[in-house]
C-alpha cells in the first residue's frame, strides 16, 4: 500500500524506502551473535506475536483511495523477516506471512538459528525461501548431522 502511495507520488525528488529486512528478534538465544539476549524471544503466538514486536497495524483506509493513514508501520512494508524455525510460534508465522491468499509477500529467511535439517525442512514446507548469515551464527557441519 504504501509503495504504491509512493509510486503515484512522482513529485517527490529523492530516494524512498524499498522495503524492510527486519532480523530479531526471533533467534536461537545461543545464536543471537551481537544481538542482546534480553531481547530475544520467541513468536510464540505466531504472526501476532509479529506483529506486536514490529508495532505493526494493517493499512487505516480513509474516505478515498489517496486518503491512506501512514503514520505506522505496516506489514506491507517488509519484504524479509529472518527467525529461528525452531522456536515456539515460528512455522504458524512462516505460513501466515507467506501464505499468497494474505497478499502479504512477506520471504522469511532462516538465520541465527540451531535448527535441525528436518526443522530446515519444515520451515520450506511452511513457506521459507531464503538463509540469513549462511554457516555464520548455525550449527558446525557434521556428517551425521547435516542441519
Amino acid at each position: 500500500a504504501r509503495r504504491q502511495q509512493q509510486q503515484r507520488d512522482d513529485t517527490k525528488i529523492g530516494a524512498n524506502i524499498l522495503g524492510m529486512h527486519l532480523e530479531g528478534p526471533f533467534f536461537d538465544p545461543s545464536k543471537r551473535g551481537a544481538h542482546d539476549e534480553r531481547h530475544i524471544l520467541a513468536p510464540s503466538k505466531g504472526i501476532d506475536t509479529v506483529k506486536e514486536v514490529y508495532g505493526l497495524n494493517q493499512v487505516q483506509e480513509k474516505e478515498n483511495d489517496n486518503d491512506v493513514d501512514y503514520s505506522s508501520p505496516m506489514l506491507e512494508d517488509i519484504d524479509i523477516i529472518t527467525l529461528a524455525p525452531e522456536l515456539d510460534g515460528a512455522l504458524d508465522a512462516t505460513k501466515s506471512l507467506t501464505l499468497p491468499a494474505c497478499e502479504r509477500n512477506v520471504i522469511i529467511s532462516c538465520g541465527h538459528t540451531g535448527a535441525t535439517y528436518e526443522e530446515g525442512l519444515q520451515a520450506i514446507s511452511h513457506g521459507a525461501t531464503l538463509l540469513t548469515h549462511l554457516f555464520n551464527a548455525m550449527n558446525p557441519f557434521h556428517h551425521r548431522k547435516p542441519g
